[in-house]
């Protein structure tokens, strides 16, 4: 699902390759594992191999505005880079 050059910036800046997100979304025990909610969703085809995917995460009281590239390549979507930014309670 993730492209080979794959990268992620997290809020404090922190740009992550795919091989480290892997790593950190394999090996966190304390990360949270409640459920988390997809509203908002949006997607805008800007070529004929990119989608942008925009949606809001909602995972209890914690949401965040999220973007996700899409890059087709061959006949498969994966996606490219992804980035996450916190809302303020009550946005």
């Amino acid at each position: 699902m993730l492209h080979p050059d794959f990268t992620e910036v997290i809020p404090s800046g922190q740009r992550f390759t795919r091989s480290q997100i892997i790593s950190v979304l394999t090996a966190s025990a304390d990360r949270d594992r409640s459920p988390r909610k997809a509203v908002e969703l949006r997607g805008v085809r800007l070529s004929d191999s990119i989608i942008m995917v925009t949606y809001v995460s909602e995972q209890g009281d914690r949401r965040a505005r999220r973007v996700t590239l899409w890059l087709k390549t061959g006949p498969n979507w994966r996606a490219y880079y992804h980035q996450s930014t916190p809302m303020e309670p009550g946005s």
